[in-house]
């Protein structure tokens, strides 16, 4: 049971010494190479999250950890090579070392809220391909939790050849909304006459927008 909690007058917990709150450790612009997003890395992670921007679509294809660092592996969409994208990394908050405001502890010595860092802000979680658009002025960034994989069979110009394009959940993002999308991350041509239509698909897009106005 938790020693502490602070509550809305909506019921709902916005500090609790078991589950901490997720603040904001970095963010940064990247530009990719091509479709490849440089390495995205957070040192002294716990249970880190990654939320993304995108003008043009991207996706998380890989994670990793070496040590206590997270990895995350991003492309962006293949018809639109070379662009940028803006990563917000949060995790356990770190001790500002302030001497003032508010700071929580739990039972064993684990900071879980200091009062003099940002903290995530989730909107909503969307379930499907969609679109979300919160009030003007606004800046929304997308989790990937869980992705939808598709493999399509698509008609060549030349005859005996198919084209497979693989694609797969990720966000688009422009001024104040974010889109739930399937991006194109690769696209192959290749001698065949098989069918048309889409070859393979499984899982269910799962994204949670958040509000990262100002970070």
């Amino acid at each position: 049971m938790a020693r502490m909690r602070v509550i809305n007058d909506a019921s709902t917990v916005l500090i609790d010494d078991e589950n901490p709150a997720l603040a904001l450790r970095t963010s940064a612009s990247l530009t990719a190479s091509g479709q490849v997003v440089p390495p995205i890395d957070l040192p002294n992670a716990s249970m880190p999250v990654l939320a993304l921007r995108s003008a043009t679509g991207v996706v998380v294809v890989a994670s990793s950890w070496t040590g206590s660092t997270r990895r995350f592996s991003c492309l962006i969409d293949w018809s639109s090579p070379n662009q940028s994208i803006t990563a917000y990394l949060f995790d356990r908050p770190l001790d500002s070392g302030a001497n003032y405001g508010l700071k929580m502890w739990n039972a064993s010595g684990q900071l879980v809220f200091d009062a003099m860092q940002r903290y995530g802000r989730v909107v909503e979680i969307r379930t499907t391909n969609s679109s979300f658009t919160g009030p003007a002025g606004r800046i929304y960034a997308g989790v990937i939790m869980q992705y939808r994989y598709r493999e399509v069979i698509e008609e060549s110009m030349i005859v005996g050849r198919r084209i497979l394009s693989v694609y797969q959940t990720g966000v688009s993002t422009s001024n104040n909304s974010l889109t739930v999308r399937d991006v194109l991350v690769s696209r192959i041509e290749y001698p065949s006459t098989e069918a048309l239509g889409v070859r393979i698909e499984y899982g269910t897009p799962r994204v949670m927008v958040m509000d990262v106005t100002g970070y």
